[in-house]
């Protein structure tokens, strides 16, 4: 399933360090990504728990397809502004 690979390159996360957070085998990964197998639902709720600690909300329809991916856009921290008081 090549939405697992996407989600995977936007973590930043090789299939062996993605198989290690869903503990897998990263031949397991490479399975979900070319579509040998599909990921299971604890799989997949634990995926979006790596990706949601990483800043990447994402949904069950998301990983399986039925919604498509947005790069979420990461909240700027706040920065303070000096006031001038004239």
């Amino acid at each position: 399933m090549k939405t697992i690979k996407a989600i995977r390159e936007l973590l930043s996360m090789t299939q062996e360090e993605l198989g290690k957070a869903l503990g897998v085998s990263q031949g397991s990964v490479s399975a979900y990504e070319s579509g040998v197998a599909s990921i299971p639902v604890p799989n997949a709720i634990k995926l979006i728990e790596v990706a949601g600690g990483k800043g990447f909300p994402l949904s069950l329809d998301q990983i399986y397809g039925r919604a498509g991916i947005v790069t979420p856009t990461r909240k700027a921290k706040p920065t303070t502004q000096e006031v001038s008081h004239g």
